[in-house]
C-alpha cells in the first residue's frame, strides 16, 4: 500500500470527507461518501475548472464518461503499482489516455461539475490492493491520512517495482519443465511453487486472460525470486 498520496488539487480545500452524509448515498448502495472531495472554486478559476494532478505512480486504465448527471461523469481510473485503485471523477477533460503511465504531480485532467454533483467539485478515491468490494464503500477506503502537499514528500517514496526480468512473466504461468517436474508461477515479481498437477491446471483455469502457460529453462527461472 501507498505510504504518501498527493493532494491531487492545490489549493487543498476539502468539502466532504470519507463516510459523509449516509442519506445521501444510500441509494448507490453506499454506507457514506466514498472518497474525498476537493473545492475547486476559487478566484482564479471561477467555473470550478483546475488542473488535477496525479496523487500517486501508476498506468491509467480508464478515462470514462458516467454521463451529464450520473455517477463519477468525467473520470479516470489508474491502478497503483501495488495493484489499488485511484479514480478521480466530475472532470471536465483529460490530458492523459489509457495505457499512459503517470508519476505524482503530473497534470493529467480539468475539473468540472460532471456527473452526479450539485457543483464544481473534484472527487478522489482510492481502492487498495485485494479491495473488499462488500465493505459497504464499494471497496474504498479512507485515505486521508496518507494525503500531503508535498510533492517532494511523495517523490521521495517511490514504490517498490517487481523484478525487471519476472515482471515480463506476470499473469502468466510458468512450467520450469527442468527444475525436477516443479512446477511455478509469477506475481508482483516473485514465483510460486506450485505442488500439484491438478492445482496447477486450476490456477491456470482461473487466472485472467491473457494467463497462459509457457516453458523457461532452469537457469531464467533461477533469476526469479522465490516467494517466502
Amino acid at each position: 500500500m501507498p505510504t504518501l498520496f498527493l493532494h491531487p488539487i492545490s489549493p487543498t480545500t476539502l468539502t466532504q470527507k470519507f463516510g459523509e452524509n449516509p442519506a445521501t448515498y444510500a441509494q448507490f448502495g453506499l454506507k457514506g461518501h466514498n472518497g474525498i472531495d476537493y473545492r475547486t472554486k476559487f478566484d482564479d478559476s471561477p467555473t470550478g475548472k483546475r488542473d488535477v494532478l496525479a496523487p500517486y505512480w501508476g498506468d491509467v486504465i480508464a478515462c470514462g464518461n458516467d454521463g451529464a448527471k450520473a455517477g463519477y461523469g468525467k473520470y479516470i481510473r489508474i491502478k497503483t503499482p501495488q495493484g489499488g485503485q485511484i479514480v478521480l471523477g466530475h472532470l471536465d477533460s483529460f490530458k492523459v489516455k489509457v495505457g499512459d503511465k503517470v508519476t505524482p504531480g503530473q497534470v493529467i485532467a480539468t475539473s468540472d461539475n460532471t456527473g452526479f454533483s450539485s457543483g464544481a467539485h473534484l472527487h478522489f478515491g482510492y481502492r487498495p490492493p485485494d479491495w473488499n468490494a462488500g465493505n459497504g464503500f464499494s471497496g474504498y477506503v479512507d485515505q486521508l491520512s496518507l494525503l500531503t502537499s508535498d510533492l517532494q514528500k511523495v517523490l521521495a517514496n517511490p514504490p517498490s517495482m517487481p523484478n525487471d526480468f519476472a515482471a515480463q512473466f506476470n499473469g502468466k504461468i510458468l512450467v520450469a519443465v527442468q527444475d525436477r517436474g516443479r512446477k511455478w508461477y509469477v506475481w508482483d515479481g516473485l514465483r510460486y511453487e506450485i505442488d500439484k498437477a491438478p492445482s496447477f491446471e486450476l490456477i491456470l483455469q482461473r487466472r485472467p486472460a491473457p494467463a497462459f502457460a509457457i516453458y523457461i529453462n532452469n537457469a531464467d527461472l533461477g533469476r526469479i525470486p522465490v516467494a517466502n
